[in-house]
């Protein structure tokens, strides 16, 4: 028997991971019927996990319309940048490079560089830094297949990440990380526009 806690927390993931990969897109509308029928539990669940989203700024709660995936404006995706950037650095300077236990290799190098800043900020001994790079990385996701598939050569800039990590060479890692995000800055409006454009009905999900 699935708990009520469990169901929430499984609503909550398979939901977060299917806007972060933009499965599901900027302005979708999302029917938690359709959530609950999918995942074989009532829709109560379902609606506490969509709640626990807008509440981590993927999902919108609009009074008398339902559920929606966030938008992100250009303003706000710059500031997501910064405060990345200024969260990995945090995590640096709290943090040995030798510490960081890099991640196995993906194919897919958005999921890739998650899943390295994921691992330098766990490597911090601010271990909120860890808690905080969770939910950057679910906020600029969907930007980072943006990024990935249209206009950055996201592979080469992993493998050199990761070379600096797996060679403690803390001095070339920030330089990458501060050129990484000086790059999405500069991009920032292109990226935001080209957000706006992966537009979908109602969720199919």
């Amino acid at each position: 028997m699935v708990t009520p806690g469990h169901a929430t927390s499984r609503a909550y993931e398979v939901l977060r991971q299917r806007i972060v990969s933009l499965q599901m897109k900027p302005g979708d509308r999302v029917d938690p019927a359709w959530v609950a029928d999918e995942l074989g539990s009532s829709v109560t669940p379902v609606r506490d996990g969509l709640h626990i989203l807008a509440g981590e700024g993927l999902i919108e709660i609009r009074p008398g319309e339902g559920y929606y995936v966030a938008r992100t404006d250009e303003a706000v995706l710059r500031d997501l940048y910064e405060w990345n950037l200024d969260l990995i650095m945090a995590a640096l300077r709290r943090g040995e490079v030798l510490a960081i236990v890099l991640p196995e290799p993906v194919d897919d190098a958005a999921v890739g560089v998650s899943a390295l800043f994921a691992a330098i900020a766990r490597a911090s001994s601010n271990k909120v830094h860890g808690i905080a790079m969770r939910w950057a990385n679910a906020r600029l996701g969907p930007a980072r297949r943006i990024e990935c598939r249209d206009l950055f050569d996201c592979r080469t800039e992993l493998s050199h990440l990761r070379d600096a990590v797996a060679a403690g060479d803390a001095k070339s890692l920030r330089k990458l990380i501060s050129a990484y995000h000086a790059d999405r800055r500069r991009m920032v409006r292109k990226i935001a526009m080209a957000l706006a454009g992966e537009r979908g009905g109602e969720a199919d999900i």
